[in-house]
């Protein structure tokens, strides 16, 4: 309220900027507890951006952006019998010439996009080619001058006579530019497929900016081709595709057997974008600009699976390995002006470099066992105990995810020997995230390699129970699913009788439930077994598998779900009474028929 009162009468126009500002980072911080004022506030704002006067410029900027911050608050219901007049004053505020209004503009129709999703479609046709003009914009001349220029310029070139070439640039459009390309992203990624008709031309002019000279305009043009092949994809629908990259190249020597799937246009958007994010990888500076890149390409591959990437497979391993060893452009470039927020840099880049690693594995399947023991080395040296944390956490999830990906047990079976060190040392840190992903990896391991993995059992067996007892409850559900791979893959191993009273203690899960798969898995194994050990456990067994089948959202899927009622149905035959003390509080479950294999 006291901001409100600032900007409503306070005669110094730079305290009103401020407090317009203030109110808008409040906005995002405090969400509901703002609505009691939202009526006043789009009221002052409103006027605010009715200002046409040069001095109200950068208040009016300011207004701008925070009106588009409480639209998103409100939401759409709220918000749209005011949108319509406040659109008028955003797209009269296009019409200035000053750069840092059209910029907060910029961000004012992306925040439209978020409110109003596909409704926003028709205002599509007035707004895009708006952000498409800005990236155009030439914001830099040469002139030539003869003598002393008397002023500075960023190139100076002497010629022949004794003349001087000077580059003119006008910063103050950088802004708009990065703001301009941030729009498109945001407004495609808002609206879905109906933005498909804009991509072509959004793409043209997104790969004139991809080299412009600030890396703000770099980063967001980025992120801007990931939401254009989105699009692509929710129009023109790409098949559900499978790892592997030798069905789309072809065998060796005959790569015209090679099969492409994704739709043409899809493909010629995707070969586009990644040019310029192997370029940027390559040769790119900034790290912020390279994590950008290594950040939508992940996305990219993940969504369209082998084909946007198998004949640039070798050239992306290569890029990968570079920056996994800390040899790329970016991070030999040393810059001056950087060196506070480098560490912070230095882990944004590195954390999107293991998300691609990942998404490189999940579209390559087995086929990424050579790659992976190519870059397996760099990864493990951010497991280091000397490490920070934080490297922990991330390559050891990175192994786990990559050792999951790699699906059969002939691609992971090499690397055993390597990794089971770090997963026990790992299971013994004291930073819980890392005994977390620990945990997880060594459950992956003993799925993917069992052959080998039964010699740690013993071992794995002895760490993990104490971390029952961990606090963290996240480190709980992943050793019950560690657990619950040893007894799927290798039950013979594990000493049932003294592992089964702990683990069932902590079923059901309490925060994993991606787990839930695993442990049900687990547990059916054990009800076939038939081990008279079981006697005592079984209500409770019964007990987590009805649990399971509550789950919210639900984690069962066909075969498992009806496997899982299967499972409760032969507990209820084989000892009626536990069943029975089961189903009191999970009766309904019982109701559940489970297809047949032929309606299945």
């Amino acid at each position: 309220a006291k901001l409100v009162m600032i900007v409503k009468s306070h005669p110094k126009r730079e305290v009103q900027e401020m407090a317009v500002a203030a109110i808008a980072s409040i906005l995002a911080a405090a969400q509901d507890e703002v609505k009691p004022y939202a009526e006043e506030l789009l009221s002052v704002l409103k006027i605010l951006m009715e200002q046409v006067g040069d001095s109200e410029l950068k208040l009016r900027a300011r207004a701008t952006e925070c009106v588009g911050v409480l639209a998103v608050m409100l939401g759409k219901t709220v918000f749209e019998r005011v949108a319509e007049g406040f659109m008028q004053l955003a797209l009269a505020g296009m019409q200035s010439q000053f750069p840092e209004l059209r910029e907060y503009t910029f961000g004012f129709f992306a925040n439209m996009a978020e409110v109003f999703g596909a409704d926003f479609v028709p205002m599509l046709e007035t707004v895009i080619p708006l952000a498409i003009e800005s990236l155009s914009l030439k914001d830099h001349e040469v002139v030539t001058a003869s003598g002393d220029l008397g002023m500075d310029g960023d190139d100076t070139e002497d010629s022949d006579a004794g003349e001087a070439k000077l580059q003119r640039v006008r910063t103050d459009l950088l802004d708009e530019k990065a703001a301009a390309a941030h729009m498109l992203g945001s407004v495609a990624g808002a609206v879905g497929g109906g933005f498909a008709s804009w991509v072509e031309r959004c793409v043209a002019a997104l790969e004139n900016a991809a080299d412009y000279m600030h890396p703000d305009v770099r980063t967001n043009v980025h992120g801007a081709f990931g939401a254009m092949l989105t699009v692509c994809h929710q129009a023109l629908g790409s098949p559900v595709w499978q790892p592997g990259f030798m069905k789309h190249t072809g065998p060796p020597n005959h790569p015209e057997q090679g099969v492409f799937l994704l739709p043409m246009e899809v493909r010629r958007h995707n070969n586009t974008a990644l040019v310029h994010h192997l370029n940027t990888i390559h040769a790119e500076r900034d790290k912020e600009v390279v994590a950008k890149a290594v950040d939508t390409l992940a996305e990219t591959m993940e969504l369209l699976g082998p084909e946007s990437i198998c004949v640039n497979a070798d050239d992306l391993c290569d890029e990968l390995s570079s920056l996994l060893r800390g040899k790329a452009p970016c991070q030999t470039y040393e810059d001056s002006d950087d060196e506070d927020g480098d560490e912070d840099h230095d882990y944004v880049l590195m954390e999107a470099v293991m998300d691609l690693v990942v998404a490189f594995a999940k579209v390559a399947g087995p086929e990424f066992m050579p790659a992976f023991e190519h870059m397996l080395k760099s990864i493990l040296k951010y497991t280091r105990p000397g490490n920070d944390s934080k490297d922990r956490v991330m390559a050891i999830g990175t192994i786990a995810e990559v050792v999951k990906a790699l699906q059969v047990e002939e691609a992971c079976l090499p690397f055993v020997d390597r990794l089971f060190p770090v997963v026990s040392a790992g299971l013994l840190d004291g930073d819980h995230e890392v005994r977390r992903n620990a945990a997880f990896c060594a459950g992956v391991l003993c799925l993917r390699a069992p052959s080998k993995m039964v010699q740690h059992y013993p071992t794995l067996l002895q760490k993990i129970a104490p971390l029952f007892n961990d606090q963290n409850v996240e480190v709980v559900d992943n050793c019950c699913g560690a657990i619950s791979n040893m007894i799927t893959t290798s039950i013979q191993n594990v000493p049932i009788a003294e592992v089964l009273p702990g683990f069932l203690s902590k079923l059901p899960l309490k925060s994993d439930q991606e787990e839930i798969p695993t442990v049900c898995s687990a547990l059916l194994v054990l009800i076939d077994s038939g081990s008279p050990v079981l006697g005592p456990h079984l209500q409770k067994m019964t007990e987590v598998l009805f649990s399971s089948l509550l789950a919210n959202p639900a984690q069962l899927k066909e075969p498992m779900l009806g496997l899982v009622v299967q499972g409760a149905k032969k507990v209820m035959a084989a000892a009626p009474e536990a069943a029975q003390a089961a189903s009191a509080a999970f009766g309904p479950c019982l109701l559940y028929t489970s297809p047949s294999p032929r309606d299945s």
